[in-house]
């Protein structure tokens, strides 16, 4: 995500039109290739005891859909948030 905020600290609104510099263009390339070769992570890679654990996701049971991300550079309280089922979470670091 480095270089990838600078229009957040410019305040634009939904309606503006990002210019892309160098090194957004190069991070946006970067990511648009991690994305296509893995477009999920598993939390197992988090845990060392459930890398062995077989994390196979089977149709007849339930899954849970999450999406999160973390705010550092630029951010005036860096933390952790998320979204699931229609509930959001936050955490300040």
């Amino acid at each position: 995500m480095y270089g990838l905020y600078a229009p957040h600290r410019a305040l634009l609104s939904s309606w503006d039109t990002v210019w892309l510099n160098p090194l957004m263009r190069q991070q946006l390339l970067s990511w648009k290739g991690r994305i296509i070769q893995q477009p999920a992570a598993s939390v197992a890679v988090l845990f060392p005891s459930l890398q062995s654990a077989s994390l196979a996701v089977l149709p007849s049971l339930p899954s849970l859909h999450t999406s999160s991300d973390a705010a550092k550079e630029g951010a005036a309280v860096p933390g952790l948030g998320g979204w699931t089922s229609g509930f959001w979470w936050a955490y300040n670091l």
